[in-house]
């Protein structure tokens, strides 16, 4: 082995040379982006669903208001975490 390729397999582990062949298997980041936005949006609707229900029990007068809110309060803590969990993973923010 010339000390070119020894420099190369030191570079690159096997498997990793850098070269399209290579390369097959391992996640486009294009798709890894586009499934975590598809996943973030519909971590962010059951919330969001949850908000709806409870504000139109509240606009209903239902009696158990104060439980009703707990679960809002509660809807909006979990959306704030995943809000701050994204702004983390994208660089903008800080984990919580």
């Amino acid at each position: 082995m010339n000390r070119s390729n020894a420099a190369t397999r030191l570079a690159f582990p096997p498997g990793l040379s850098g070269d399209d062949d290579t390369t097959r298997g391992y996640p486009d980041p294009e798709e890894e982006r586009e499934m975590l936005l598809s996943v973030m949006a519909h971590n962010l609707r059951g919330p969001l669903s949850t908000m709806s229900i409870c504000i139109e029990l509240v606009r209903r007068d239902v009696r158990s208001k104060a439980r009703i809110l707990a679960v809002m309060e509660s809807t909006v803590q979990r959306m704030d975490r995943l809000i701050g969990d994204l702004l983390h993973f994208s660089g903008k923010g800080e984990c919580r």
